[in-house]
């Protein structure tokens, strides 16, 4: 379990714990947290995952494995802090390998599919559907939105063009993750 999860956790039960609980009660209470944190880490995946074949589908430019990367510097960080005697580091590294076991297995399949031509073509609608879906997330959604709108300030405004589709064209500002 990472320190931020921890740190979480503690809010969590700060907020909703009026009374003490006993430990049964604080056991129960976290198998739940535990398993919604779970559902909700399903359904950022797949949003990615979807989010990769519309960016795929629709880029000028070769596909960008920063989400790979970015595990990677995360398993880097946990095995540093591993060494170091931080405990709970090994699970953590176990479960960033798994989360990026998934997404490569995803990956593989999407670019199998989308080779055969049986991948369905991602569209906007279907976009934003996964974007609102990010964004209401019980949990995680009120920080996706507030990373979003970080990495949106950063993008310059879209020229202004008469005859522009809106749909067509996005500005975008890509940083890539070491």
């Amino acid at each position: 379990m990472h320190l931020s999860q921890k740190q979480t956790q503690k809010q969590v039960l700060n907020k909703v714990a009026q009374k003490p609980l006993t430990k049964e009660e604080a056991e129960k209470f976290m198998d739940i947290f535990v398993a919604a944190q779970v559902k909700e880490q399903a359904k950022i995946i797949n949003a990615i995952v979807k989010l990769s074949i519309y960016l795929k589908q629709n880029a000028i430019l070769e596909y960008n494995n920063a989400f790979e990367e970015r595990i990677m510097l995360e398993i880097r960080k946990e095995q540093a802090a591993l060494s170091e005697g931080v405990e709970d580091s090994a699970d953590v590294i176990t479960k960033l390998q798994n989360t990026l076991k998934h997404y490569k297995d995803q990956m593989k399949a999407i670019n199998v599919s989308i080779a055969n031509g049986s991948t369905s073509k991602v569209t906007e609608e279907e976009v934003q559907e996964v974007m609102t879906l990010l964004f209401t997330l019980p949990h995680n959604g009120a920080n996706i939105r507030k990373m979003y709108e970080a990495e949106s300030l950063d993008c310059k405004a879209t020229p202004d063009m008469k005859n522009a589709n809106p749909k067509e064209i996005f500005a975008c500002c890509v940083k890539y993750l070491p």
